[in-house]
């Protein structure tokens, strides 16, 4: 009798610790799960704060220049990294890069286009307002912007003395005055005329030879930063040329296209 009870027993501790262990598993597994959860949140939160981060800076050109002037070491914290900068179009060179003034600072914004394609690129012209988004490269020499595409072009504002339609106001053409009727004078005879004695004939003064007109210079087209000039607008894809003289080519020291004039 006490052989069965004290099986009995051994049984229920059995029992006990098996349950016991089972139970110690059960809130391992919910802890693992629970710091798994914990720690992917966590990676999203630091993937939202680097995405925020990465916003892109905006420049003017000037600024931007005024930047490398003053603090080179603040400036070069931008370097390689996606900016956005705005200024006014100087000119655009052979390789399809756009020249942007930087004011009273003896820098220029060079910007490197990712598509020479871009059609944008044949609206531009000097003077215009462009904003450009592109890679900082450096700050020595010319500031460099790589990969860039236009954004946006604005021309400039037109003169105060521009026509009505530019402003949007439209401008009555002025009415002519009703002319008055006015009464008819009545004729008077017409006296006969009296007869006049005929005049000799006068010789014609033998006519002076006319000087012939100077002889005018060929007319050529300049690049603005090449060192030739050139007789067809076109060659050489040149953006915005700059109408000339032959003489005054030949003065400015510049020599013939072999294109052109080859």
């Amino acid at each position: 009798m006490d052989n069965k009870m004290n099986r009995k027993k051994i049984l229920a501790l059995i029992l006990m610790a098996v349950f016991c262990l089972g139970s110690a598993a059960c809130s391992t597994e919910s802890l693992s799960e629970s710091s798994e959860t914990t720690m992917v949140s966590s990676s999203t939160s630091q993937s939202e704060s680097n995405a925020s981060s990465t916003e892109k800076k905006h420049f003017t050109t000037e600024e931007l220049a005024e930047l490398y002037e003053s603090d080179d070491a603040a400036a070069k914290e931008y370097e390689d990294q996606k900016i956005v900068i705005t200024g006014i179009c100087d000119y655009v060179s052979f390789f399809d890069k756009i020249h942007l003034d930087c004011g009273p600072i003896s820098k220029h914004v060079v910007c490197e286009l990712e598509d020479s394609d871009d059609p944008q690129l044949d609206e531009l012209e000097s003077g215009d307002i462009v904003k450009v988004e592109g890679t900082l490269d450096n700050g020595f020499g010319d500031i460099e912007l790589e990969g860039c595409k236009i954004l946006n072009i604005q021309k400039p504002e037109a003169d105060a003395g521009s026509t009505a339609s530019s402003s949007g106001e439209s401008t009555a053409p002025a009415q002519k005055p009703t002319a008055q009727p006015t009464e008819e004078p009545t004729p008077e005879p017409t006296p006969k005329p009296t007869p006049k004695p005929t005049a000799k004939p006068t010789a014609a003064p033998t006519p002076e030879p006319a000087e012939e007109p100077a002889a005018q210079s060929e007319t050529v087209w300049l690049s603005r930063t090449g060192e030739k000039y050139h007789c067809d607008p076109n060659c050489g894809n040149m953006k915005n040329p700059i109408k000339s003289t032959l003489d005054e080519a030949i003065a400015s020291g510049r020599e013939p296209c072999k294109k052109c004039y080859g």
